[in-house]
Formats: structure tokens, sequence, C-alpha cells
């Protein structure tokens, strides 16, 4: 089964800590900026990088045990709400609101 044989794929490139070259490349286009008079100005599109899914699928995979583990081993302080699941501006706000702002 096709899931299978990437699921292998992703193994070994965890294991080995070696990605396919073949996932690392990308191609840039361009795409065009919205409500431009004009297309034949360069200036007018922006570069848009296409990588292939699988190298994507697994970058992703790899953010996802990152964060896992930043999280289980409580590798970032907790005032730290960047980026994070479960975190948010509100979470930012209470905090300053909480210890800062204190009266």
């Amino acid at each position: 089964m096709l899931g299978d044989k990437i699921t292998t794929l992703f193994v070994r490139a965890l294991k080995t800590g070696k990605m396919p070259r073949k996932w690392k490349v990308a191609k840039i286009g361009p795409l065009r900026k919205p409500k431009r008079k004009d297309y034949t100005v360069a200036n007018n599109y922006r570069p848009i990088l296409l990588v292939l899914k699988l190298g994507k699928a697994l970058e992703l995979v790899v953010a996802e045990r990152i964060a896992y583990l930043v999280e289980k081993y409580n590798l970032l302080p907790k005032t730290y709400f960047r980026a994070r699941k479960q975190r948010s501006t509100t979470h930012a706000l209470s905090f300053l609101c909480e210890n800062v702002f204190k009266a």
C-alpha cells in the first residue's frame, strides 16, 4: 500500500537524518499581486516557492515532534506565547495584566 511505503520513507529519513534530494528541490514561480493594472511589469508579481508534497509533509511531521517535545519538557518559558498550541494573544494580555500592570 502507498501509505506504508511513504511511512517507511519517513521513518528512514528520520532515523538517518537525511531527506531524499528530490524532496528538497523547489521551483519558484510567479504569483500575480492583486489589483495591478499592468502585468508586464515584474514588480506586479511575487515569487512563490513550490516544494514537493512529500518533503513538506516530512517537515510538518518533524515540526510537530519538536513542538511536542518542547511542551513536554518545558523548554520554553511560560511567558513565550508565539506559535504555541493552546497559547494566544489573549493569554499574553492576561499574563501582562496579572503580572506587569498590578496596582
